[in-house]
């Protein structure tokens, strides 16, 4: 049996294990080939990238083994294994020095200082999935072989017995009776207004545009020092692309004696105007205090609650919503109440089960005499109304603001109010997602909350780390950075780039950055291989994925254009945003990982063929 793999990052890696795990209960022979220019980690995790990139999950968070909490066809050969932190204490040190990687010193250090929860090296996890490969190829059974190929995919088409044929970038050609795409973040084709942008800076070789890419991947070395650079987007990208630009180009960042953080700049950094249609970053990733363990269902979001509120056998979308903010409200009171320093003049328990009780939790806490300045403020949690008539004062405002957003997130995700409630949006996706794939929505409101709650949901819980709002308020009190007031627009002349925002501010650039992933899109995508597929009607989309690859959810096999499973042909992950839920994330330790799951689905479906 040949089984062919595309991208060799998290999920293909953990699929490996499994058809490792499998293969061992059969004298068929197995070839497979993993198929990845950037090796073990794949493009977003490979160990040679900036080394100013950092992850959005804590270092014990981050995991590529299976572990007893995932439910399992068959045993696992390493059932468990360190995480990236237990790593990093362990075999890590031995490891590194018998490799050599381009960022060796930088990572020798970083792993004599990680913590459990530190937000570390994205190229550091790629250094433990090379590591964590070596692992698995050391179990192969003796009819088994798997071959990585350090080059791109370009073509795929199936063949009239239902095999796959694969052509990488150097023309060789290989054939499998199974193939699985996670290829991550497509490149897609740019947008009307972008492409009128790159045509201008084309036109013009004293302008530079850089469009919707991975961080990873920009040529940044081109953008000026000391002049005007835009970057339109200021989620997680955004943050890459300033790491890189300021420490990057040799800033440092300090600590005064009262712990405030300061930027010193080197002079080669360019100075920048950014902004977004909202105006405001996602919330500071709080401190962690929370162990990996398997998260239980609260009081609002569960399926009695469910049960108990469907309409002709659905659930109205905006009670959905309404389950899933009780669920944040709950744990900020929770939270809120449970501060020994305060005295409260009502019995807790009391209080506690009033709230599970409630249709309107902040209306149930003020009847209590939660003061109202201490009630949830939603303003805080979605977007602060700032006066934005005065630039200065707005930047000062917003200096504020991060500030209190900072002291919230150091607060800690069990001792900080706030900060909880915004960790408990993270804690329940895993359900969101089990809720939707069980079809609880109708189609309509199942696209209706996916477009408009996953704004909300990325504002409040897909935030940076703290210290990347501690950096971005230094940056701004060093004058190295302005942040737009929402509405942030961009055009081109001849002359160069125009801004604009809500409040009527202006700036001129000759340098603009996109600094946010490509959209998810199938019928705009331009990579080769997944064109290829579908130019055959071997992946679709449709109005209700919202862009992303339709695959039967049972099984993981893409569907066609007519609706057809495609046998032996898998797609999971991140091209299937839209017709799933939250598909961005690196598998977590003892959680009962969704990706870990489905890595055993397609195994068993491979294996069963």
């Amino acid at each position: 049996m040949d089984i062919i793999l595309i991208g060799a990052g998290p999920r293909n890696l953990t699929l490996l294990e499994r058809l490792i795990a499998y293969a061992h209960t059969t004298i068929t022979p197995v070839h497979v080939t993993v198929i990845d220019p950037f090796g073990p980690g794949g493009q977003v995790w490979h160990p040679n990238q900036n080394p100013n990139f950092i992850a959005n999950t804590v270092a014990q968070q981050l995991t590529l083994f299976t572990d007893q909490t995932v439910p399992k066809h068959i045993p696992s050969l390493t059932l468990t294994g360190p995480n990236l932190y237990e790593w990093a204490q362990g075999a890590a040190k031995d490891y590194l020095a018998t490799t050599k990687w381009l960022h060796q010193a930088i990572f020798e250090t970083e792993i004599a200082h990680l913590t459990p929860d530190s937000f570390t090296l994205r190229g550091l996890f790629g250094v433990y999935a090379n590591w964590f490969t070596k692992q698995l190829l050391k179990q192969l059974p003796a009819s088994m072989i798997v071959t990585f190929q350090l080059q791109k995919a370009i073509a795929a088409h199936q063949t009239s017995d239902g095999h796959y044929h694969v052509t990488l970038a150097d023309q060789t050609s290989l054939t499998g009776d199974q193939l699985v795409l996670t290829p991550g973040h497509l490149p897609v084709s740019l947008t009307p207004q972008e492409t009128q942008l790159q045509a201008t800076a084309i036109h013009n070789p004293k302008l530079i545009y850089l469009p919707p890419m991975q961080p990873s991947d920009a040529p940044l070395n081109t953008l000026p020092a000391q002049k005007t650079v835009f970057l339109r987007g200021i989620g997680l990208s955004f943050f890459d692309y300033i790491a890189a630009l300021t420490v990057g180009r040799g800033g440092v960042f300090h600590r005064s004696h009262d712990g405030i953080l300061y930027y010193q700049a080197s002079g080669r950094e360019p100075n920048f105007i950014a902004g977004s249609q909202r105006g405001i970053p996602p919330h500071a990733r709080a401190i962690n205090q929370k162990p990996n363990v398997l998260y239980t269902p609260g009081p609002f979001l569960n399926d009695q609650k469910i049960a108990d509120q469907l309409v002709d056998g659905y659930l109205p979308v905006d009670i959905f919503i309404r389950l899933i903010k009780s669920e944040m409200l709950y744990q900020y009171y929770r939270t809120l109440v449970a501060d020994p320093s305060i005295t409260w003049d009502f019995a807790l328990p009391n209080f506690l089960v009033a709230l599970q009780m409630s249709t309107d939790l902040d209306a149930t806490a003020a009847a209590y005499g939660i003061p109202a300045e201490q009630l949830f403020n939603w303003a805080i949690a979605e977007s602060p109304d700032f006066d934005i008539s005065d630039l200065e004062s707005y930047q000062d405002a917003l200096q504020n603001y991060f500030e209190q957003d900072a002291k919230n997130a150091r607060y800690g995700n069990i001792d900080g109010a706030y900060a909880a409630a915004f960790d408990q949006l993270k804690d329940v996706r895993g359900l969101i997602r089990d809720y939707l794939d069980q079809n609880i929505l109708t189609e309509k409101d199942r696209v209706h909350f996916i477009k408009s709650f996953k704004t909300f949901d990325q504002h409040i819980s897909v935030g940076p780390p703290l210290l990347r709002i501690e950096q971005l308020r230094a940056l701004m009190n060093a004058n190295i950075l302005t942040l737009s007031a929402p509405g942030f627009d961009v055009t081109s002349t001849v002359a160069g780039f125009q801004a604009t925002d809500q409040a009527g501010n202006h700036w001129s650039a000759s340098a603009l950055v996109e600094a946010r992933m490509t959209r998810i899109d199938l019928n705009s995508v331009i990579d080769p291989l997944v064109v290829s597929l579908r130019n055959q009607g071997l992946l679709s989309t449709s109005p209700a994925a919202l862009g992303g690859i339709r695959h039967d959810k049972p099984t993981l096999q893409a569907l066609d254009t007519t609706d057809n499973i495609v046998p032996n042909l898998f797609i999971w992950g991140v091209p299937t945003e839209g017709w799933n839920w939250f598909m961005t994330s690196a598998p977590h330790p003892n959680v009962n990982d969704s990706k870990l799951r489905d890595a055993d689905r397609i195994a068993y479906q491979i294996f069963q063929a």
